[in-house]
């Protein structure tokens, strides 16, 4: 999970500024776009594991905000 690309997927949960963060971080870092929003505690590994599952991120059965169970706004 190396693709900044990548920084768009939990971009529905995350808010866009975020996105735009890791985005920028992980290529000037050399850290994971993955390794990145848990570092900064934004989703928790279980709700980003479920935010890029494939399956739910070119068909998901629900909204990609459905999928975490609250949105971490603390961090």
């Amino acid at each position: 999970m190396n693709s900044t690309g990548l920084a768009a997927a939990p971009s529905p949960v995350l808010d866009h500024e975020r996105a735009v963060t890791i985005a920028g971080e992980a290529p000037e870092s050399g850290e994971r776009v993955y390794d990145l929003i848990l570092r900064n505690g934004w989703l928790a590994q279980q709700e980003l594991d479920e935010l890029l599952r494939p399956g739910n991120m070119i068909q998901p059965d629900q909204p990609m905000s459905a999928l975490v169970s609250h949105r971490r706004t603390d961090a």
